[in-house]
């Protein structure tokens, strides 16, 4: 639990829907913590494809922390039953997991942080078949 973020950081980034985090009038971070943990091990399965989880490189793990905050602001109004979540959370949290994407299909690299070295599974084939009908050579004349 908290390899991108910390529990203050994420009460900070969460103030507008504390709230959720509040039982008997009093701060609860086991509720914080389970979805820290949830938070961060999306962002770790997007990632770890492509490099070795945690992120340590500094200008990654800024990126990285951006990326869980709009996460984590998503998920806590989703845990608000009377509250619509805003546009804006919603369109971060949307930008977040697209930005998770590029990162996992190798178009957006984490800078300061070097690729894993693990072999990948490979997405190409190779289909054996029949000789060619049409050739360059079969189509001389035509």
């Amino acid at each position: 639990m908290g390899s991108y973020i910390t529990n203050a950081k994420a009460a900070e980034a969460l103030a507008a829907v504390i709230k959720v985090y509040n039982v008997a009038g009093s701060f609860d971070s086991t509720v914080l913590d389970e979805d820290i943990d949830a938070v961060e091990g999306t962002v770790d399965s997007y990632v770890a494809g492509r490099y070795p989880v945690p992120v340590t490189g500094a200008a990654a793990l800024k990126m990285i922390e951006g990326i869980v905050i709009d996460l984590l602001r998503a998920k806590g109004y989703g845990r608000l039953a009377t509250v619509e979540t805003p546009a804006i959370i919603m369109s971060n949290a949307k930008a977040a997991r697209d930005t998770l994407n590029r990162i996992s299909v190798g178009s957006l690299r984490l800078g300061d942080t070097a690729e894993s070295t693990t072999e990948r599974t490979a997405s190409a084939f190779f289909v054996e078949s029949d000789p060619l009908l049409m050739t360059k050579a079969k189509l001389r004349g035509f």
